[in-house]
């Protein structure tokens, strides 16, 4: 037997998870920035049995809030009780949901930039048996990632090397 032969490959699992709302990007009435940040709040409007709702965000630089349309005229029994509750609650987590929607971006003509909303977590190696392979004969390591659907805005990828 060689002695430069491998006998276990290491796996490494990576979680991607939503750490934080998105950045909206919509230029601003009053100020020359672009970018403004929400914390999951609502408004809601009743008018008889039609509600208005809204997102709500505020400018980076001004904190000018902007209303970002969610629902427009919809009848109270209509909506999901358990949306609107979150809406009555404002839930942090049916924020992030609707902002995954494509039709919110499109209806309020904003632009979402998701670039500092997540976190990567790394999970401890575990090791495998694979077949053997000579050191001398492998030039460069290379990395295959799976991934593996989870619950929503959370993934698995795992780096075997």
């Amino acid at each position: 037997m060689h002695e430069d032969i491998f006998r276990v490959r290491a796996a490494s699992r990576w979680l991607v998870r939503l750490s934080d709302l998105p950045t909206i990007r919509r230029r601003c009435r009053t100020c020359p920035s672009t970018e403004y940040r929400t914390q999951g709040r609502f408004r809601v409007n009743a008018n008889h049995k039609r509600l208005d709702v809204w997102l709500l965000a505020r400018c980076v630089r001004c904190d000018e809030t902007v209303k970002l349309e969610v629902l427009e005229r919809v009848h109270v029994r209509s909506i999901e009780p358990t949306m609107l509750d979150g809406f009555h609650d404002n839930s942090p987590s049916l924020a992030s949901k609707l902002l995954a929607e494509p039709q919110l971006a499109r209806r309020n003509d904003v632009v979402l930039d998701w670039t500092d909303a997540w976190t990567l977590e790394m999970s401890p190696a575990r090791v495998r048996n694979v077949p053997k392979i000579v050191r001398r004969n492998v030039i460069a390591m290379s990395e295959t990632f799976q991934t593996f659907s989870m619950p929503r805005r959370s993934w698995i990828i795992v780096e075997w090397t």
